[in-house]
C-alpha cells in the first residue's frame, strides 16, 4: 500500500516485530598524547625561537592539557549516555550501562575486550538481591568481562591502571576467579581496587570521572568549567 500512494486507513505492513533483551559492549580508545598535541600544536624550536617557546611551554601547553582532561570526563560521560540506535523508535531501550571500565595505559597500546562476547553471554538464573550476581544477563556479562579482562593483563604483562564503575556496585564488584592448572575456581579477587558507584562524585563520595581525571594530573571540579581553546600562535 506505501509503493500505491493509497489514501485512507490501512498499513503497508502488518506483522510482528520480536524484543530481546541484550547486553551490549561498547568500546572508545582515546590517544591522551595526540589529543594534547592537537590542541597544543608541535614544540617550537627553543633556540630559534626563545619567547615563542616560552609561550607555548608556560600558557599553551598547560591550557591544552587542562582542555583535554576535561574532554576526557565529558567522552566518559557522553559514552555512558550513548545508545544503539537501532530501533529506538520502535522500543526507545535508551538504557544506562550497568558498569563502565576505564583503562589508562602507559604504552600506546588499544585493547579492546569484545572477545569476551565472542560467544554470547547466557542467562544461567534470577539474581540474588543482597550479593554478588554472576547469574542475571548483566551479571553473567560483567563477570565474564572482569574474567577476560585479568587473563589479558595477567598473560600479556599490561602495565595500566584500572577504574570500574556500576551504579549497583553491591550487585556487579568486578571480580574474577583465581583458578587452578585445570581451571576449577579457587577464590575471588577484584580485578581492580579503583571502584565507584557514582559517575560523577558528590561530596566526599569520589566518583569515575573524578579518579579518572585526577589520575591525569587534574581535578574535575576545578575543570569543569568553560574552557578557552588555546590559541596556538598567540
Amino acid at each position: 500500500m506505501d509503493d500505491l500512494g493509497v489514501t485512507g486507513g490501512g498499513a503497508g505492513h502488518v506483522g510482528e516485530a520480536m524484543f530481546n533483551s541484550a547486553c551490549f559492549y561498547k568500546y572508545f580508545c582515546l590517544d591522551w598524547d595526540q589529543l594534547i598535541y592537537n590542541l597544543a600544536g608541535s614544540e617550537p624550536d627553543q633556540q630559534k625561537d626563545p619567547s615563542t617557546y616560552d609561550h607555548w611551554k608556560n600558557e599553551i601547553q598547560p591550557a591544552a592539557r587542562k582542555l583535554a582532561a576535561r574532554t576526557v570526563g565529558h567522552i566518559i560521560r557522553g559514552a555512558a549516555f550513548s545508545t544503539p540506535s537501532g530501533k529506538q523508535n520502535s522500543f526507545a531501550a535508551h538504557n544506562e550501562p550497568c558498569g563502565i571500565l576505564v583503562e589508562i595505559k602507559k604504552a600506546k597500546i588499544p585493547t579492546s575486550y569484545a572477545n569476551a562476547f565472542a560467544e554470547p553471554v547466557v542467562r544461567i538464573g534470577p539474581p540474588e538481591e543482597d550479593g554478588p550476581d554472576e547469574t542475571s544477563l548483566e551479571g553473567r556479562s560483567v563477570a565474564r568481562l572482569a574474567e577476560h579482562v585479568q587473563a589479558i593483563r595477567s598473560a600479556y604483562s599490561m602495565d595500566s591502571e584500572l577504574f570500574w564503575y556500576s551504579p549497583k556496585l553491591w550487585r556487579y564488584p568486578f571480580k574474577y576467579w583465581t583458578r587452578s592448572e585445570d581451571g576449577k575456581k579457587d577464590k575471588q579477587e577484584v580485578v581492580t581496587p579503583n571502584r565507584f558507584s557514582r559517575l560523577i562524585g558528590e561530596g566526599e563520595n569520589e566518583g569515575l570521572i573524578d579518579a579518572v581525571v585526577k589520575a591525569v594530573g587534574f581535578e574535575w571540579s576545578e575543570i569543569d568549567r568553560a574552557i578557552e581553546s588555546p590559541q596556538k600562535g598567540a
